[in-house]
């Protein structure tokens, strides 16, 4: 990974939009309320996998409605709080609902095939208070073959100007930012997602590209 002055440029990126904060809703919150120590733990770890140059974190899930965005959010939330400059980024096209779980009104966009910087920063929504830049990849309007392309540029993109690049997938994709991901995290609700089938997932994951997995149980239905 090429070596980048991260709070150099993280101060240099202009988001299109601000705010003063998400509104992440109660989920979150009571997530975040009753796993705060376990989600310190997180960061740690997290940030130590960024100090060696991973720094694009993938959130996926086999199934939807496993935790996998409320995961995501709650995890950028703890990083910034620990003093990250984070990007958070919806990468599910299929139904791109992170904006509504921020407390954004969701809004298609434009962007080129061969998009710059700009466009990306252009883009994004910083919330102030909560220290998080959301991009909302999923919502632009980019043909169903370009989907993954434009993930992928936009990440490689985002990298240069954080810390840490939380991606939010599709469900069952672990084909997306595999040129980039430093870590995997895969959400499973035991409840939804048998253990057979999360052991061959996390192998076809592995199979893809040499980075580390890490697996969150999740038991509720949300």
């Amino acid at each position: 990974v090429e070596s980048v002055d991260i709070e150099a440029e993280s101060e240099k990126f202009r988001a299109g939009w601000e705010l003063d904060r998400f509104r992440v809703g109660e989920v979150c919150e009571r997530v975040e309320e009753a796993l705060a120590d376990e989600l310190s733990s997180a960061s740690g770890q997290l940030i130590r996998a960024c100090g060696d140059g991973r720094r694009v974190v993938t959130v996926g899930s086999w199934n939807r409605g496993e935790g996998r965005t409320t995961v995501a959010i709650v995890l950028a939330r703890a990083l910034a709080e620990a003093g990250c400059a984070v990007a958070l980024v919806d990468g599910d096209f299929e139904n791109p609902e992170m904006a509504t779980a921020l407390g954004l009104a969701a809004e298609n966009g434009e962007i080129s095939r061969d998009f710059s910087y700009e466009e990306v920063a252009n883009s994004c929504v910083k919330s102030i208070e909560d220290r998080v830049t959301f991009f909302p990849c999923a919502a632009l309007n980019v043909s169903p073959d370009d989907r993954m392309r434009t993930l992928d540029r936009a990440v490689e993109v985002l990298q240069q100007h954080f810390d840490v690049v939380i991606v939010d997938l599709p469900p069952g994709r672990s084909d997306a930012c595999h040129t980039t991901a430093g870590l995997r995290v895969l959400v499973r609700n035991a409840t939804q997602t048998p253990e057979e089938t999360l052991s061959r997932w996390v192998s076809r994951v592995e199979s893809l590209v040499d980075v580390p997995v890490k697996i969150i149980d999740n038991f509720t239905n949300r």
